[in-house]
């Protein structure tokens, strides 16, 4: 009773109401589209020489301990900086660490990167001029020019 009441425009506009709906404010929320993945053939050389393991760091993620060389696959494909690292067993105060690399991971092939570790040198800490502690961790990343003097 209430629809013969409306005139034909109204009529007209309550039918095609819900398409107007369904079409100007977008469609029904969907399954995001997979992540597209690749992988990183990773070698690690000391001088050049190979070693046995390493500890694999992927935007500053630690992923652990790998034989060398190793492949890492179902990684995000874009830019991201690797570091490696690996425990001397001759002497526990030295470390081998390389500086951080970019690679670009594809989805194309297996994206391989070669990394020299060089030797890291031992913690210590010292007091300055000023009697205050520095720790040579504290300045990673960083040059360290030292330069040591006695006063006597």
């Amino acid at each position: 009773m209430v629809l013969k009441k409306l005139s034909t425009v109204r009529y007209v506009i309550l039918l095609l109401l819900p398409l107007l709906v369904i079409t100007y404010c977008g469609k029904a929320p969907s399954d995001p589209p997979p992540v597209q993945t690749g992988s990183l053939l990773i070698t690690a050389l000391i001088d050049t020489n190979l070693i046995d393991s390493m500890e694999v760091i992927l935007d500053d993620d630690n992923l652990g301990i790998y034989p060398n060389p190793c492949v890492l696959t179902d990684l995000v494909i874009g830019k991201h900086q690797i570091t490696l690292s690996k425990d001397d067993p001759a002497d526990t105060l030295v470390d081998f660490n390389c500086n951080p690399a970019i690679v670009d991971i594809t989805n194309e092939d297996t994206t391989r990167v070669e990394l020299s570790l060089t030797k890291l040198a031992p913690d210590f800490t010292l007091q300055n001029l000023n009697q205050e502690d520095r720790t040579l961790h504290d300045y990673r990343g960083r040059v360290v020019f030292l330069i040591f003097f006695s006063y006597t």
